[in-house]
């Protein structure tokens, strides 16, 4: 749709020029109607028309002055010149502003449809091009950034770092200089839980512009590329400038994290190498800047940490933990190697990296499925490489080894020793007695707190409501069927105090134990029906 502004000082003009012709028929729509050069110019600001029907005379801005006023802004809109003078120096400026053309009133209706018919076509063979020009623009800057995209990743996997400057300019699209060179990283972190692939992707598109566009002042090349999370970049500057590409990659990196609600749930790391003199040596450059990216996490150098041997210590502690199905035992060790490794002396983050993703790589290739191990494993890496300090890093471990804990329990739940089958039988068994969850956790091998939160899950109802229905179901069917006094149901279904058991079986069955023997008992009232009332094995 093209659309049209339209400019007289007299009203009845406007109207008429609206309503001479059928604008719709020509794939045309009028936005707007002013009254004077100033209203026109700010309506055309509002609206960006593509062309324009103006008189020539009116006050406070003359439709020339409108047109060279427009024509700085717009460089595409067309215009059309409608007067009443024939005064030569009139269409000669028009002209000369690149007015499409020139009209005399009182207006004729062919003569102005065959004028807009015109610049119609005008318009829409200038779109055509201009869209050609935008699509080989965009085709070739997606090309030339596949192909420097291809140079940065080269750089990372060591290939073609044997090339001089004039082979990876033609081969790679760049226009390196003698001067100064320097690789660099860009990291995002984020939870997966909290942002999609999909938004990464989008994001880091958003981030190279941003990152580059204040380095293209400072430099004669430069480039950023994201794979995933991380984006690797280079750049090319006047020797010299190092002290202020670095500045310029501080603020950078600032500005990035000083606004969460722009990327939420992403902080930013950055690391700078040092400069080098030849782009072959790049790849080393980047290299060390990966290295560096690491000490996001924590800093030092020349660690005396021994990966294997805390490595070792935690999965001990780990294998004694699954024997006793115990969470806290899991987190106790954990929390061991967190402290050892955290408290090496001098320990760095490419350290502190490596002993967590050994101690998952470990958890997984002794107790995860081995069809899935190499998997679960990349998974892991992942989400270790997202992990922004030491805290995140060892909550990724910790979390795989709690769902370790989880997949083995589950795995073992069709055994006859399942550990909930067993506290449920010793239940059973020994309800009249004064039993304690520490003492059922401790038969079904977990810790107190662990062994209640799964025994709901299992059951649908905690330890004491279970053990409460035990001994009320019993003392139901001994009020049933026996002579016993409540006193002596009382004293063999588990209770000491004759208060407490009138108060839980009330609470339980509605019913005094006394009205209960009455309705229900062998001596009088009603037969009770067989499923009246829920069996604790159901």
């Amino acid at each position: 749709m093209i659309k049209v502004l339209i400019v007289d000082d007299e009203f009845r003009v406007c109207q008429l020029i609206c309503n001479l012709i059928d604008w719709g028929s020509l794939d045309m729509q009028i936005i707007g109607v002013a009254h004077n050069g100033i209203e026109a110019r700010e309506l055309a600001r509002e609206t960006v028309p593509d062309l324009v029907i103006t008189d020539i005379r009116m006050p406070g801005c003359t439709g020339l002055e409108l047109v060279e006023q427009l024509r700085e802004i717009y460089r595409s809109v067309s215009f059309i010149i409608i007067s009443g003078y024939t005064n030569f120096e009139y269409t000669r400026l028009a002209i000369q502003y690149g007015v499409s053309d020139y009209l005399l009133k009182p207006i004729d209706k062919e003569e102005l449809l065959a004028t807009v018919t015109r610049i119609r076509h005008e318009i829409e063979a200038r779109r055509r091009e201009q869209a050609a020009t935008d699509r080989m623009r965009r085709s070739f800057f997606n090309d030339q950034l596949k192909v420097r995209a291809c140079y940065l990743m080269d750089v990372k996997n060591q290939k073609s770092l044997s090339m001089t400057m004039d082979q990876i300019n033609r081969e790679y699209r760049f226009a390196f200089k003698q001067g100064g060179f320097r690789g660099f990283l860009v990291k995002m972190d984020y939870d997966p839980e909290n942002v999609t692939y999909e938004t990464v992707q989008a994001i880091s598109l958003q981030v190279r512009e941003q990152v580059l566009q204040p380095l293209r002042r400072l430099c004669m090349e430069c480039e950023l590329w994201f794979e995933d999370s991380v984006g690797w970049g280079c750049c090319n500057y006047v020797s010299g400038m190092g002290a202020q590409i670095k500045e310029q990659m501080t603020q950078c990196l600032q500005e990035l994290r000083m606004n969460p609600n722009i990327y939420p749930h992403i902080s930013f790391s950055m690391a700078l190498s040092a400069e080098t003199e030849n782009p072959y040596n790049l790849g080393e450059q980047i290299l060390s800047a990966r290295s560096m990216i690491h000490e996001r996490l924590i800093y030092g150098s020349k660690s005396g940490l021994s990966l294997p041997d805390c490595t070792g210590g935690f999965l001990r502690k780990y294998r004694i933990a699954l024997e006793q199905f115990s969470q806290e035992a899991v987190l106790a060790a954990v929390e061991e190697l967190r402290k050892t490794v955290l408290e090496a002396p001098g320990i760095t983050g490419q350290e502190l990296y490596k002993a967590v993703s050994l101690a998952g790589d470990k958890l997984l290739e002794n107790w995860g499925v081995a069809e899935n191990y190499e998997q679960e494993k990349n998974e892991y890496q992942m989400l270790c490489t997202l992990s922004g300090t030491p805290e995140e890093l060892f909550q990724r471990l910790y979390a795989l080894a709690l769902r370790l804990l989880d997949e083995t329990i589950r795995r073992r739940a069709g055994d006859e020793t399942h550990p909930f089958l067993m506290a449920k039988q010793f239940m059973e068994k020994q309800y009249m007695d004064n039993i304690s969850l520490e003492q059922v956790a401790s038969i079904a091998g977990f810790s107190p707190n662990y062994f209640s939160s799964q025994f709901k899950q299992e059951t649908g109802m905690g330890f004491q409501d279970y053990l409460t229905m035990l001994r009320i179901n019993r003392a139901k069917e001994l009020l049933r069927s026996t002579n016993l006094s409540i006193s002596e149901v009382c004293y063999q279904v588990g209770y000491q105090d004759i208060r407490t058991f009138n108060r839980v079986f009330k609470r339980v069955a509605a019913l005094r134990p006394g009205e209960f023997k009455k309705l229900y008992g062998t001596s009088g009232g009603p037969v009770r029906n067989a499923g009246e009332e829920k069996s604790i094995h159901s």
